[in-house]
C-alpha cells in the first residue's frame, strides 16, 4: 500500500491542509505494517541507489513529475539575484 492509497481510504485530497496533518501518522501506519523482508528489501535497494542512481525509468518519471516545479523555482530565485 502506497501513502497515496492511505490519503484516498480515508478520503483526504493530496495537497490539502489534512493531508499534510496527516502525512507523518500515514507514514508511521504503513511503516508499522511493513514486513521484514520488505524492510530488508527496501534497505537494499536504498543501498544500491545510493552507490549508484535509481533506474532511468524512475528518473524519468522523477522528472517528469518534478521538473516543471524545479525549473519554476529556479527561474524565480534567478529572477530575483538579478534585482527584478
Amino acid at each position: 500500500m502506497e501513502i497515496q492509497d492511505d490519503f484516498r481510504q480515508w478520503s483526504i485530497q493530496s495537497g490539502s491542509q489534512a493531508m499534510i496533518g496527516e502525512y507523518q501518522k500515514t507514514v508511521g501506519r504503513l511503516m508499522k505494517k511493513i514486513t521484514p523482508e520488505e524492510m530488508e528489501e527496501a534497505e537494499h535497494i536504498a543501498r544500491e541507489w545510493n552507490d549508484t542512481h535509481p533506474p532511468l525509468e524512475v528518473q524519468a518519471e522523477a522528472a517528469e513529475k518534478k521538473g516543471w516545479q524545479f525549473t519554476r523555482e529556479y527561474a524565480e530565485h534567478m529572477w530575483k539575484q538579478c534585482g527584478t
